[in-house]
């Protein structure tokens, strides 16, 4: 009965362990901090929309108090994706096709602009660093 635990206690440790993430340090470490929308294309968001990038490499994003997606940054392709740890992936991020992610096209100084894997370089979303 006790090796049952064990094993329990294993796999738990494990899912919380093996996340893939990427850390916001070296080329990506001006991207931790707190991020304010500004204008966007289809893109369903208002100015109290607010993205925050976390330097453990997860994001949350709040519409005012409300957090609305949560997940993990994924490096691929020179981009970081969102990918969302909501229930079947289906967070604000994700493509109503379920099959593209959005990811951060670019940043310019203290502005990012965020992007559909579907549309190459197309930024679709536009927030600045809040200071």
């Amino acid at each position: 009965m006790k090796y049952k635990i064990y094993i329990v206690i294993f796999f738990a440790v494990m899912t919380f362990v093996t996340c893939k993430k990427t850390s916001l340090k070296d080329e990506y470490s001006g991207l931790a901090g707190t991020w304010t929308w500004i204008n966007g294309w289809s893109d369903g968001a208002t100015s109290s929309f607010r993205l925050e990038l976390k330097v453990k490499g997860k994001y949350e994003l709040f519409n005012g108090s409300k957090k609305i997606d949560y997940g993990r940054l994924i490096a691929k392709n020179n981009r970081l994706r969102f990918e969302s740890d909501k229930p079947f992936r289906k967070g604000y991020f994700s493509s109503p096709s379920g099959d593209g992610r959005h990811k951060i096209s670019y940043n310019k100084n203290d502005t990012l602009f965020i992007g559909s894997d579907e549309w190459t370089d197309f930024p679709t979303s536009t927030y600045v660093k809040k200071k």
